[in-house]
């Protein structure tokens, strides 16, 4: 089958220094698109992040909980949704499975008997030695080849691709 190509949509940005348009205006492959290319290397984090959480018995979305919970101790539930950009319902179910899992406890709020805050047991807690060097690893792996000054480059592009976005 052929390769159909589409049209994105135009923009007038052009480099600085030439003039010339910074993209082909015209046509773009999908598996040439920023998006679809950022999209594959997403899903390559994913895979390798399940493939070194699964000894652990952790998915990725438990493992984005614990990640906040290790820097902040103690959000409500309202609170960790809003930090991870997860709907309430769906970090209900992830909290669920961490308390099973006797990683996490939650306490009625003081305050507002309503609220629900998010406590790291000493299990959970623990567990940050062991699953923290996972990222860098994954990182390591994902960065090899590129030089520090380039990586910071990269980051610093992903960043305001991010924010151009938001």
């Amino acid at each position: 089958m052929p390769v159909t190509r589409s049209p994105i949509p135009t923009h007038s940005q052009s480099d600085e220094g030439t003039g010339a348009p910074l993209f082909d205006e015209t046509v773009v492959l999908q598996s040439e698109a920023l998006g679809f290319v950022i999209r594959q290397v997403h899903r390559a984090f994913v895979r390798k992040l399940v493939e070194h959480l699964a000894p652990y018995d952790i998915s990725p979305a438990q493992w984005t909980a614990l990640r906040a919970l290790w820097r902040k101790d103690g959000y409500s539930q309202v609170e960790l949704a809003q930090r991870l950009h997860v709907e309430k319902a769906a970090l209900t179910a992830v909290l669920e499975s961490l308390e099973k899992k006797e990683l996490i406890r939650r306490e009625r709020s003081n305050g507002d008997k309503r609220r629900w805050n998010v406590y790291l047991t000493r299990t959970g807690r623990r567990l940050e030695a062991d699953l923290l060097p996972l990222a860098s690893q994954i990182d390591s792996e994902a960065l090899r080849g590129f030089s520090r000054e380039q990586i910071g480059h990269f980051r610093q592009s992903l960043l305001q691709v991010l924010t151009n976005l938001q």
